[in-house]
């Protein structure tokens, strides 16, 4: 299994209700807002897909595979991460 950041800005005046449960769905943390993090076995193309379907045109959506090299402050993922992913320096 893969973690992926998804990183997205949703502008229209509508709600999202359907995206964010499908991001709830899987096992996740939310990182900040317009971010989450989402433990999965698909692919970042796979994982991008099955949302772009539950957003708008103008909506911007990105997905990337994280790595054993992250650091982050402010956010609540770190013990997330930790569990999951191994680290190259603490």
């Amino acid at each position: 299994m893969a973690i992926y950041s998804v990183s997205y800005d949703l502008y229209q005046s509508r709600e999202y209700h359907e995206f964010h449960e499908r991001l709830a769905a899987y096992e996740h943390c939310w990182a900040m807002q317009g971010q989450c993090l989402v433990r999965t076995p698909e692919s970042a193309t796979e994982l991008r897909r099955g949302l772009m379907a539950l957003i708008d045109y103008h909506d911007v959506l990105f997905v990337c595979r994280v790595g054993e090299d992250w650091s982050g402050v402010g956010t609540q993922c770190g013990g997330w991460l930790d569990r999951w992913l191994p680290r190259v320096c603490h």
